[in-house]
């Protein structure tokens, strides 16, 4: 498996910022826009932790899938790259996060069946008897005010580019997953 050394060295990144999760790269076109974001795990996130999160992020994603009355409403985005310190997915430029729509003054630009797609997730979650951890991340990435949440109005649905997690969550997620991977 690749380390951020190698894949850094091979390519030409830039620094965007250096969360708590870790250092945020991107790389950039010929044009010079962002193409990818790299998430070095250099923060309080332990590397050790990246296959939980690929683990929980497929899980995720499959959960919507499973699910036919918002199984075309939700996309979750999967990781195009898994190093042993560092994850790597598509660079999305948007200015309708969910924390940016449930922040804005003005309330015609929330796209329609936003509050409907939160009430359909809210209604599964609590009926479902999925693990709480599961439920939990699907709550903070698709009903709360999500950051990396994104409305594509030419598809007409919502992108989680990355899922609002914690280290407590990937600690929960290994406990629930037991004896699928190590960390």
């Amino acid at each position: 498996m690749n380390t951020f050394e190698n894949f850094k060295s091979a390519n030409q990144i830039f620094i965007i910022l250096d969360g708590f999760k870790g250092t945020l790269y991107c790389t950039k076109d010929q044009f010079q826009q962002p193409i990818a974001l790299i998430r070095h795990f250099d923060g309080v996130i332990d590397p050790k932790y990246i296959p939980a999160l690929v683990d929980l992020t497929k899980t995720v994603k499959q959960w919507f899938k499973n699910h036919p009355e918002i199984k075309q409403e939700v996309i979750v985005q999967e990781f195009s790259e898994v190093g042993e310190d560092y994850l790597v997915r598509p660079f999305y430029s948007s200015q309708t996060s969910f924390s940016t729509l449930d922040q804005t003054e003005f309330k015609e630009i929330i796209p329609n069946g936003l509050y409907e797609l939160r009430e359909k997730v809210n209604e599964i979650i609590r009926t479902s008897d999925d693990p709480s951890c599961l439920l939990r991340v699907i709550e903070k990435s698709s009903i709360e005010s999500a950051k990396k949440t994104y409305y594509e109005a030419l598809s007409d649905c919502y992108f989680i580019a990355e899922l609002s997690i914690n280290q407590f969550d990937l600690e929960d997620w290994n406990r629930e997953m037991e004896g699928t991977f190590q960390a």
